[in-house]
């Protein structure tokens, strides 16, 4: 059992999140919401620097890191009826499992989309598993696990 850096609420700055959490726990998912999905604008040189100083901290504390992908909103619809919408999503889920790559994470945790009432959830199944089958392709192809998770009635419909 680990630590999600949720727990911070989801600060911007992931490698400040994962030094504070390393002291309580060598097992942490790094989650990309709120302010720490702003890694998605980093350019490349950035986006490597933190890759490299998230490696350097996993290898001096024997850490373990996870990734859950965003989860709020379209950006992360993978089960939305509308195409463009749920492409997108599955595009950003994508580069979420390249971020996955480049920290050496091999676990990325994802929510499976919104419930809609105009919607059955036949479709929303149908449309979820046609996402799926892309992100699954991606996965194996960068040596990721995902991780589907529901969240209850109490949180977004997301």
């Amino acid at each position: 059992i680990g630590i999600s850096t949720n727990i911070l609420h989801n600060p911007e700055d992931i490698l400040a999140s994962l030094i504070t959490l390393s002291d309580v726990s060598s097992i942490i998912e790094i989650e990309l919401e709120s302010k720490s999905k702003n890694i998605f604008q980093y350019d490349k040189d950035k986006l490597e620097k933190l890759s490299a100083d998230i490696i350097q901290l996993k290898h001096k504390k024997s850490l373990y890191i996870s990734v859950h992908a965003p989860y709020i909103g379209e950006f992360a619809d993978i089960a939305s009826s509308d195409d463009a919408v749920r492409l997108s999503a599955v595009n950003n889920m994508i580069k979420a499992m390249d971020i996955c790559q480049l920290i050496g994470a091999n676990l990325m945790t994802l929510h499976p989309g919104y419930l809609s009432s105009q919607h059955t959830n036949t479709q929303l199944f149908d449309n979820l598993r046609s996402s799926l089958d892309v992100m699954c392709k991606a996965a194996d192809d960068r040596k990721i696990t995902l991780s589907l998770e529901n969240t209850g009635s109490y949180r977004p419909k997301y």
